[in-house]
């Protein structure tokens, strides 16, 4: 073998090693979280929704009226979103409540926000990792 095969030979093995190996990408988690409203209340209730990051910033917010006996009410949704954790926070003039959500460790948080017939807040969630 000359010089100028070996030189070949040599450059066409760093390339083959080179395709080879490629950055380790790492993913970040990404999430959404879905709220839907309804009351069994004879009156009519505002709720008001906040969204906020692990520093304190309200990324998203809501409100919205709920007529009186709507089984099909208002609804908010939020995408995209990663570097948890995450606070929901959701009141009326009579009752608030917070839930903690990561995005890492639930990429899909739904939520059922119902209003009672007192004006407190009943919450069920449900949480989906793929």
């Amino acid at each position: 073998m000359n010089r100028r095969e070996a030189l070949g030979a040599v450059a066409a093995a760093t390339a083959a090693v080179a395709g080879c190996s490629s950055p380790t990408v790492t993913e970040r988690p990404t999430g959404e979280v879905d709220v839907t409203f309804r009351t069994e209340a004879d009156t009519e209730y505002t709720v008001r929704l906040s969204l906020t990051d692990g520093g304190g910033t309200v990324v998203e917010e809501f409100e919205s009226p709920v007529p009186p006996g709507r089984s099909d009410g208002p609804s908010f949704y939020a995408g995209g979103l990663a570097d948890g954790p995450y606070t929901l926070a959701v009141e009326t003039a009579a009752d608030a409540v917070e839930l903690e959500w990561d995005p890492g460790d639930c990429a899909s948080l739904a939520v059922g926000v119902t209003v009672t017939a007192d004006g407190r807040l009943r919450v069920e969630r449900d949480c989906s990792t793929a």
